[in-house]
């Protein structure tokens, strides 16, 4: 049984159930892509053995080596570097110890609410979290966490370099970006004159971010039709009916900070955009909302001297500023590949466990498959790409995804959002 707060939880999210996936990277790609010893076009590649030897001698466990070499076989341009998590932490960051930092607070790893990922879930902890998303189980933790489970030919770009390479062109940003609401579309204000994809291009090389990544990254965030109340311009509008709602159903209470807000208020967040959702954090879709509005707000204050706010209200403004962010506080802090983003596990990282650029236990698999297709048409596969691949001690003979059992489902309440 839920109690009284549970319950008022429970409506206040299902009232904007349609934007639920708006706004934390809803661009899923369940596992099940290309396995490890098979090409999407071949039989099972049989591992070279020496160069399985070879990974082996530079730091591999022979289970990481002997699917790295099928991938050699396969992509003989490709290089392949252990990130010796353990070993970089003075032996203090085993397999254990991760994973029970990010079981630690189940905020850090979140799991869709729709039924097909059910078996990812948390049965013990029946708390919404964020938009409505639910906590995320230990084993659904291990299984996500384990590189074993995900080197294949798709999901190894969870540990591609995400620095700008060279190799990519606003063409690969466009194959990103196709069936999207920016494929093909112009951005606003002095930069009317570009794409998207052009803009995004000339941002990462200028950042030093690889451009795929930004445009994979925003896909992730706002979907493919882009009707999130982050990137409307008219989110001061949305949040003031969120509120209307919550008080006509009293469950105004559970927005902190709620009384002292006003209509006039909020609609001074129209015209603010957060194409990358920093901030965007909460337990209802009014504090996510919000705390991404308030962010825009704030912007980019070294800019305010060239553009005479700090404010994101241009949507190129958001881009190029919440690009810097992703670099500046991700991507130079050793958080370089997807993999790293999701669960930062680095020692030399300043935020290890808690900053994490995604909440999603699926974040970087979804990231790497965007990225990955879209080297694929763009014809860049089988360039010199580098994979940085964590390894820990005490790691358990494998982690298989968790399999839904009658013991270990939670009961699903009247007010649940999944669809």
């Amino acid at each position: 049984m839920i109690g009284k707060t549970m319950r008022k939880k429970a409506a206040l999210f299902t009232t904007a159930a349609a934007a639920l996936l708006l706004l934390t990277g809803c661009s899923f790609f369940l596992p099940g892509a290309v396995g490890p010893g098979t090409s999407a076009d071949s039989d099972p590649v049989t591992p070279d053995p020496e160069y399985t030897a070879f990974l082996i001698a530079e730091g591999f466990p022979e289970d990481y080596a002997e699917k790295l070499s099928v991938l050699h076989v396969l992509h003989p341009a490709w290089t392949f570097e252990p990130l010796d998590v353990t070993g970089l932490s003075e032996g203090r960051y085993t397999w254990d110890y991760v994973v029970g930092e990010e079981y630690s607070d189940h905020r850090r790893n979140l799991v869709p609410p729709a039924e097909r990922y059910i078996h990812m879930r948390d049965p013990s902890d029946l708390s919404l979290y964020d938009t409505g998303w639910y906590a995320a189980s230990r084993p659904a933790i291990e299984y996500m966490m384990d590189p074993r489970n995900f080197l294949d030919e798709v999901q190894i770009f969870q540990f591609c370099s995400l620095a700008f390479s060279g190799s990519e062109t606003p063409g690969s940003v466009e194959s990103v970006l196709e069936g999207t609401f920016m494929e093909g579309a112009f951005l606003d204000g002095e930069y009317s004159g570009m794409t998207y994809a052009e803009f995004i291009f000339d941002t990462g090389r200028e950042l030093g971010a690889s451009p795929v990544y930004l445009a994979a990254r925003i896909r992730n965030e706002q979907g493919v039709r882009g009707e999130g109340p982050t990137v409307s311009g008219s989110c001061g509008d949305y949040l003031a009916r969120l509120l209307d709602e919550a008080e006509k159903s009293g469950s105004a209470d559970l927005i902190p900070g709620a009384e002292s807000l006003t209509a006039g208020e909020l609609a001074g967040y129209n015209g603010l955009y957060n194409f990358f959702n920093i901030g965007a954090s909460g337990d209802s879709l009014f504090a996510v909302c919000l705390g991404a509005m308030r962010r825009a707000e704030a912007g980019s204050p070294s800019m305010e001297g060239v553009w005479g706010s700090p404010s994101w209200n241009t949507k190129w403004k958001s881009i190029l500023g919440g690009a810097k962010i992703a670099v500046e506080s991700y991507i130079r802090d050793r958080q370089d590949t997807s993999y790293l983003q999701k669960f930062n596990v680095d020692p030399g990282s300043s935020g290890n466990f808690w900053a994490q650029y995604m909440q999603s236990v699926y974040g970087a698999y979804s990231q790497a498959d965007s990225i990955s297709s879209a080297y694929s048409a763009a014809g860049l596969t089988d360039i010199p790409w580098h994979f940085s691949i964590p390894v820990f001690s005490g790691m358990p003979e494998s982690c298989p995804e968790p399999v839904l059992s009658d013991s270990s489902t939670p009961a699903v309440t009247s007010g649940d959002p999944s669809t």
